[in-house]
């Protein structure tokens, strides 16, 4: 679930861009791209662990409400974390994010609980269509043996980027219940089992982020680079004047 930080991230700095950047050329639109997938996609995020306290701006009463409903179907807290990553990325467009980090018993699934908080002057363009000032997400994911993961959340609004091959992603609206995203993501998890695939657990905290630095290390072959960056300029939208085709044509000249 970190990496689906980066993604909507990344959909967010691409809106921006297209937003802030007509007069721009589109060569110095691609360059600039280029830079921001490399910082986005070209390194693993950072995770730190965190204590709620050090987080005023974050509202605990909506993560202890989502964290009662999983604990009512077995979860159990796993810890709790901030994505150093994205601080040090995105420090004037997006608050300091706090996780945290929940795993079923048997380890099969586990959830990501995160609030994603435009600041100031970037609240003004949350007009935009996929955008929101304030959005609380909550991510689930199921790793399996051979590269292949089953995920779901509720971000359908504010992740517009290209798929990536051997994640079977599932994206419900902002007002999904836990209900409704747990009993799909079962649904498809079974089904992976019954395709052969086998279950990777993850129950505790060091487990949960190893298990998300190999999904994310596993993207970063698919979205760093021209190729990805131009594949989630045409999926968000922000192909205007060729850029796309630019991203990749400067992406050959490397």
């Amino acid at each position: 679930m970190t990496f689906w930080i980066l993604l909507t991230l990344g959909s967010i700095l691409l809106w921006i861009w297209s937003a802030r950047r007509e007069s721009q050329t589109v060569r110095a639109s691609a360059d600039a791209l280029l830079k921001i997938n490399d910082q986005l996609y070209g390194q693993v995020q950072r995770m730190e662990v965190a204590h709620a306290r050090t987080f005023p701006e974050v509202d605990l009463a909506r993560y202890a409400a989502a964290q009662a409903e999983f604990e009512s179907l077995g979860y159990i807290v796993a810890g709790d974390v901030e994505d150093v990553t994205v601080r040090q990325l995105s420090p004037q467009i997006i608050h300091r994010t706090f996780l945290r980090f929940l795993a079923h018993r048997d380890g099969a699934v586990s959830v990501g609980l995160y609030d994603l908080r435009l600041r100031g002057f970037w609240q003004l363009l949350a007009v935009l269509p996929m955008m929101l000032r304030r959005f609380f997400a909550i991510d689930l994911e199921t790793e399996f043996t051979g590269n292949y993961w089953v995920a779901t959340g509720n971000a359908k609004r504010m992740n517009k980027s290209a798929p990536v091959p051997g994640i079977e992603l599932k994206l419900f609206g902002e007002k999904a219940t836990v209900a409704e995203m747990m009993e799909n993501h079962l649904q498809r998890m079974r089904a992976a089992q019954a395709a052969g695939y086998v279950v990777v657990p993850s129950r505790t905290l060091p487990e949960i982020l190893a298990a998300q630095e190999r999904m994310q290390l596993h993207k970063n072959r698919f979205k760093h680079g021209a190729q990805g960056l131009a594949a989630d300029i045409e999926s968000v939208g922000g192909d205007k004047h060729g850029l796309a085709d630019e991203v990749r044509r400067r992406g050959r000249e490397e």
